[in-house]
C-alpha cells in the first residue's frame, strides 16, 4: 500500500494541465514515447500519472480523488478569512465531471496540499485509503498507455 506522501511528494505527478509538481529527473521526458504519454494524460482531462519507481507508473482518477478528499471537513479552511472565501468560491465553481475543470484542478491541488500539511508522515489511514481508492492502475508504461487510449476511446469510465 502506498501512502499519499509517496504518491505526491516522492514521485513525478503529471495532471491534465501538465503541472509537474515535484522534482523531475534530468532527461525524463526526452523520448517521444514519454511526450506521447503526457499528451494522452492531458487529453483525458481526468487522470494523472505518477512514476513511483523506474518503469512503474500509477494512474490516478483525479475526479475520484477530488470527491474523496472533499469529504474530509478537516481539509477545509475554517479561519473566516480570504482563504475560506476563495475556497467557497472555488467549491461553487466545481464541475459535475467526469472530466476536471480548472476550478476542479485548483481545488484538488489545495486539498492535496492540506493532506501534506496535516499528515506529513502519511500515517492517517483515511487519507491513504482515499488515495488508494483513486488509483485505477498500477503498471508499466505500455499498460498505462493502453489504459489512457482506452479512456480516450470511451472504453473506460
Amino acid at each position: 500500500m502506498r501512502s499519499h506522501r509517496s504518491l505526491r511528494t516522492n514521485a513525478i505527478v503529471i495532471s491534465e494541465v501538465f503541472e509537474i509538481t515535484h522534482t523531475m529527473p534530468v532527461g525524463y521526458f526526452e523520448s517521444s514515447a514519454h511526450v506521447r504519454l503526457l499528451e494522452l494524460v492531458r487529453l483525458t482531462k481526468r487522470y494523472s500519472i505518477c512514476e513511483v519507481e523506474a518503469g512503474h507508473l500509477e494512474v490516478t482518477d483525479d475526479r475520484c480523488l477530488l470527491d474523496h478528499l472533499l469529504q474530509f471537513s478537516e481539509l477545509r479552511p475554517t479561519t473566516n478569512d480570504l482563504l475560506e472565501i476563495d475556497f467557497e468560491e472555488t467549491l461553487e465553481q466545481l464541475s459535475p465531471g467526469p472530466t476536471l475543470s480548472r476550478a476542479d484542478h485548483t481545488m484538488l491541488a489545495f486539498l492535496t496540499m492540506q493532506v501534506e500539511v496535516l499528515d506529513p508522515e502519511a500515517e492517517n489511514t483515511a487519507y491513504i485509503a482515499a488515495y488508494d481508492r483513486a488509483c485505477v492502475l498500477r503498471g508499466t508504461f505500455r499498460q498505462v498507455e493502453h489504459f489512457l487510449m482506452a479512456a480516450l476511446d470511451h472504453r473506460v469510465q
